[in-house]
């Protein structure tokens, strides 16, 4: 059984978490992105008439003024003193109508049916520990609803799959009996407990393990879904369904999959590998995506990557490829070496540029692509492929051909850093990875599907108007293998990084 005490604990470091100045700024960047595409088409379908809108987790306001911005009258609560202070200074500021509310929802008194629509914000149910109060807190405020009005709720899960064989669902079930077995603060299978860098508690989070977990959650308060799909679901009481209304949602999800699976099917490899590449610079050139990379900059090097930037020396020259907004740039620079960074993404380089000004540092930040580097740039004594870069590259050919280039540009005894975690670790679970990998990739082929080869992961971003790429690479040896073949040799190997060595 849970305890109050520490229940109340754990709802503290939650507003800790969300009251921190650096979180509250990384929440008011976003603040006038509004809804992605996707959810705004969703909320035009539920909403078609001005209506009366509950934002319950509102933070710093991005959804309120966007559903003012729609035509509708909008209350905005938060547990968050800091984001609602941000957020009536903003409405303040834009002439905004919207009211905004600072405390938790479950002591808020608001007259019983007022809202035609609630809209519960991303993963904040997760932030709720037990089930108890989880399912308590939805039937509170599920009473603020008129009749047939509608709760809208994003939530995700950690995992689809229900076989207990699956890796994430036999670890949760493993640590639910460890938790039985001794007296443990957490009680729950999906109960976990955030860090920070220095190991302190951050805050709690709930990860569900599919969606059939949080569909009998929603059960027990009472609600049906009308609709769910990647983790936004539509719910209503069970004696209001609205099956008219969820017959449209579900028609529209259904020309919305055959739109983004469009988007993949060519019967030319070569259009496959464009439209991959320019997917992936669609993902990085947006406003939202540019904004984290800054943010980023402060962190200098991951621990994960001081192990192999160490043996670079102050003076040497220093290629980053896929430089982002310069955040391992600026950490070399400030070592005294010499760096010139490189970049696809026009917006990222502009980022970089007006940084490295604001910081006085001296770095040299150049757009171009990975595949086809100005020869100008002269030979390096390191080259870094930026955090993940690599798997970004579509197709073997021309991760190969990419990693071949780079010689030209190293001088006699050059290193290359390759930084690229995600790779499934080799335990007893690894071949059932790798059969499932397998058999899935097989299915695509022979459906005629738009995997041309088969790491390739094709998917739907969040904005709903595209996908992004990557290439799953299965295990190390798939990885030596292209570096063999591109001409180099391993000279060291640690957790998600490589240093290669021109043969």
């Amino acid at each position: 059984m849970w305890q109050q005490e520490t229940i109340d604990q754990l709802l503290d470091l939650s507003k800790t978490e969300y009251n921190d100045p650096g979180l509250v700024n990384e929440y008011s960047a976003g603040t006038e992105e509004g809804f992605c595409l996707v959810e705004k088409e969703m909320l035009e379908i539920l909403l078609s008439l001005p209506s009366k809108v509950l934002v319950v987790g509102c933070s710093t306001g991005r959804e309120c003024f966007a559903l003012e911005k729609m035509g509708h009258d909008v209350v905005g609560v938060d547990v968050s003193e800091s984001m609602i202070g941000h957020a009536k200074e903003v409405a303040c500021q834009a002439g905004s109508k919207v009211s905004f509310f600072q405390g938790e929802i479950t002591q808020w008194d608001p007259p019983a049916y007022s809202y035609d629509l609630i809209l519960f914000s991303e993963n904040l149910y997760s932030l709720i520990p037990s089930k108890k109060l989880r399912v308590k807190t939805i039937q509170q405020i599920t009473s603020f609803l008129k009749p047939k009005g509608l709760f809208f709720i994003l939530q995700g899960w950690l995992a689809k799959k229900k076989n207990i064989l699956h890796h994430n669902a036999l670890v949760f079930r493993m640590r639910a009996l460890k938790r039985c077995l001794v007296d443990a603060p957490l009680q729950e299978p999906g109960d976990t407990l955030m860090k920070n860098s220095d190991g302190s508690f951050q805050y709690y989070f709930y990860y569900f393990q599919r969606p059939e977990e949080l569909k009998k959650e929603f059960n027990a308060a009472g609600l049906v879904d009308l609709f769910q799909s990647s983790g936004r679901w539509v719910l209503q009481r069970k004696n209001e369904v609205n099956q008219t209304l969820s017959e449209k949602m579900n028609r529209w999800a259904f020309k919305k999959s055959k739109k983004n699976k469009a988007l993949f099917e060519s019967h030319s490899n070569i259009e496959k590998i464009n439209k991959a590449r320019s997917l992936v610079l669609q993902e990085y050139e947006e406003k939202q995506t540019v904004l984290e990379y800054k943010e980023d900059c402060s962190l200098g090097f991951y621990d994960y990557e001081k192990h192999f930037v160490e043996t670079i020396r102050p003076n040497e020259k220093v290629l980053v490829v896929g430089c982002g907004a310069g955040r391992e740039s600026f950490a070399l620079a400030k070592q005294g070496v010499r760096v010139v960074g490189v970049d696809f993404s026009q917006k990222m380089i502009q980022a970089a540029i007006q940084l490295n000004n604001e910081l006085g540092l001296n770095v040299e930040f150049i757009q171009a692509d990975f595949s086809k580097l100005p020869k100008e740039l002269g030979c390096f004594d390191s080259i870094i492929l930026g955090d993940g870069l690599y798997s970004y590259i579509p197709s073997k050919k021309r991760r190969v051909k990419s990693l071949q280039n780079l010689k030209s540009y190293l001088h006699d005894q050059g290193k290359v850093f390759v930084v690229l975690g995600g790779l499934p670790e080799r335990n007893s679970f690894f071949i059932l990875y790798q059969i499932k990998y397998w058999v899935y990739h097989i299915l695509k082929r022979i459906k005629r599907s738009y995997v041309y080869e088969f790491g390739d992961h094709f998917v739907a971003n969040q904005s709903g108007d595209g996908a992004g790429y990557h290439y799953q690479f299965q295990h190390k040896g798939e990885l030596k293998q292209e570096f063999k073949r591109a001409g180099y040799q391993i000279i060291k190997y640690h957790n998600h990084g490589w240093v290669l060595k021109e043969k």
